[in-house]
């Protein structure tokens, strides 16, 4: 796995990686490190999949010709085995932080999460939400891989003002629905579904972390409620039903509460290996506990460490243990 970055300096395309790669374009080794870029499920049962951004620190090389930095550069951020094969994981505006004569750091900044809206209120089916979103925001979007979409009513109003991609998260945690940015594409996906799988076995992975499943005594949706598998935890999940019946918000609730009730599974995979799709199902067969265990889960989290010294990957999901 390689990384890939364009760093647009005052209107110049600068091809940059931790390693010099000669491929279509020589990448010049000029990035001292990229800090975590990971994600995080807005809510633990779905939603917006965010990616969370760091600093970018390159050699102050890189701005010959331009110097001082200027404020504000373009960055892409690509990784894949290959220039031809590669999948981009942010495009965004980088702010300067600080520099010296031995390194220039930047911010990265993010993709916009578009207006905000108030007083709005849906009916009809979740993919009428993600269109208009997707709509408002500008972007296309994919819903190959969840089928719910078409078919999950919605009924909700929304009267404060929020941001596009707020909305539309809370709509489809409501719905056991999760998506991400892949490019300029929201993919949305099931979180009681998988696509694709795949076996991980000892060469391929460091020793892992395994939580518990939670503690839920119960979980609420405005008026309507059901009771969790450990009524004793007084542990309640409160939950915005984007519906106004309680058969609905019943049904959506006991599809978050299949979710937030499987145990958590982290794995830490070799450097060799590329990205993993977020909804592949992973199978880990993990002898380095006091028995062997094998735990099984869907990949909802990506973080990934980029310097020159090694390039680390972790994933993380919802799933069980045996």
């Amino acid at each position: 796995m390689s990384i890939f970055c364009t760093a647009t300096i005052n209107g110049t395309d600068h091809y940059v990686s931790t390693d010099e790669i000669a491929d279509i374009h020589m990448w010049k080794s000029e990035i001292v490190s990229i800090s975590q870029i990971t994600t995080s499920l807005q809510y633990e049962y779905g939603g917006y999949l965010r990616p969370i951004y760091g600093t970018v620190e390159f050699l102050p090389t890189l701005f010959e010709g331009a110097w001082p930095p200027p404020q504000t550069i373009s960055f892409l951020v690509e990784v894949g085995d290959d220039e031809a094969n590669k999948n981009k994981i942010v495009y965004s505006e980088c702010s300067l932080q600080t520099f010296t004569q031995d390194k220039v750091v930047y911010k990265i900044l993010g993709e916009s999460d578009g207006a905000s809206y108030g007083d709005i209120t849906f009916t009809g089916k979740l993919i009428s939400v993600i269109d208009w979103a997707c709509d408002a925001l500008g972007i296309m979007y994919n819903t190959d891989n969840v089928s719910r979409v078409d078919y999950f009513d919605v009924n909700f109003t929304n009267t404060n003002k929020r941001k596009i991609m707020d909305i539309l998260s809370e709509a489809c945690a409501f719905a056991s629905v999760y998506f991400y940015r892949d490019g300029y594409t929201l993919r949305f996906m099931d979180m009681l579904d998988s696509v694709g799988s795949m076996s991980l076995d000892e060469f391929d992975f460091t020793p892992n972390t395994y939580l518990g499943r939670n503690d839920v005594s119960l979980l609420v949706g405005g008026a309507s409620s059901i009771t969790g598998s450990t009524p004793s935890s007084n542990v309640t999940i409160n939950v915005v039903p984007w519906h106004n019946t309680n058969s609905n918000i019943v049904s959506a609730l006991t599809d978050i509460k299949t979710t937030i009730e499987k145990s958590i599974i982290t794995v830490e995979i070799a450097d060799d290996e590329t990205v993993i799709d977020f909804g592949t199902s992973v199978t880990v067969h993990d002898d380095s506990c006091q028995d062997e265990i094998t735990g099984t889960f869907v990949v909802t989290k990506n973080n990934i460490y980029y310097s020159h010294d090694t390039d680390r990957l972790i994933i993380e999901g919802r799933g069980t243990i045996t």
